[in-house]
């Protein structure tokens, strides 16, 4: 049981932020982060950011810019592999904040896209 729950829990570590690279987002507007980092700087960070095993975003851009602009050098992460992150990314995404227009649009065509994949695999294992 251990290692179960090490895989789904994945590993809590300190990650110096310039070695977390940031991809393509559905989610392109911050926003004002000014009350959010203040926030940090006096409660500091609840909930960790995270990232892929080789240390992509996958969850926490307002949590990484806040870092950022704290001039904080390492941030607290939880590193997990995970099977979709883009899902992953779209979920905490949304969950923090509605999406507006055009960062749905971007998720509904990234989910139509997935979608038509699936398919396409599931067709040629049937065979």
């Amino acid at each position: 049981a251990p290692a179960m729950a090490e895989e789904t829990l994945g590993e809590l570590r300190l990650v110096p932020l310039a070695d977390i690279t940031v991809g393509e987002r559905f989610r392109v507007a911050l926003g004002d982060l000014s009350d959010f980092v203040e926030s940090i700087r006096e409660v500091g960070l609840l909930n960790p950011i995270l990232l892929n095993p080789n240390l992509h975003l996958v969850g926490g851009m307002w949590r990484l810019e806040a870092y950022r602009l704290l001039g904080r050098t390492e941030i607290p992460a939880r590193v997990l592999d995970i099977e979709d992150e883009s899902l992953a990314a779209m979920e905490e995404d949304r969950s923090r904040k509605p999406l507006s227009a055009t960062e749905k649009y971007a998720a509904t065509e990234y989910l139509r896209e997935k979608i038509a994949r699936d398919e396409s695999c599931a067709d040629a294992s049937r065979g």
